[in-house]
C-alpha cells in the first residue's frame, strides 16, 4: 500500500481520459487506467511513464460489463487500499 493518492480513470487510452491520467501522474499520483483496447493503453502506459512519476497501472476494461469493473476495481484496491480519484470518462457508442 502507498501513501500517494490514487484515481482511477476510465477511458484513458486515447484523448481526455490519457491527458487527464498524465495531468494526475505529473502531479504525483497513482494512476489506475482501462481501455477497452489493448493498444490504446500500450500506447498511453508509455506516454505517461515518460512524461508522469511512473506509478501507472492499466488494464483492459470494458466499463459496461460489470463484472470486468468489478475485477477492476478489487485489483485497485488490493494494491493501494483506494481509490480517492475517480474519472469515469465512458462514451456510449451507438452500435445502430
Amino acid at each position: 500500500m502507498t501513501s500517494l493518492r490514487t484515481a482511477l480513470i476510465t477511458g484513458g487510452g486515447r484523448g481526455i481520459g490519457k491527458e487527464t491520467a498524465i495531468l494526475l501522474s505529473k502531479k504525483g499520483l497513482n494512476v489506475i487506467i482501462c481501455s477497452r483496447t489493448q493498444e490504446e493503453i500500450d500506447s498511453a502506459v508509455k506516454e505517461i511513464k515518460s512524461t508522469g512519476n511512473g506509478q501507472i497501472i492499466a488494464r483492459k476494461c470494458d466499463v459496461s460489463v460489470s463484472s470486468q469493473v468489478n475485477s477492476l476495481v478489487n485489483e485497485v484496491l488490493e494494491i493501494y487500499g483506494r481509490v480517492d480519484v475517480l474519472i469515469n470518462n465512458y462514451v456510449c457508442q451507438k452500435t445502430n
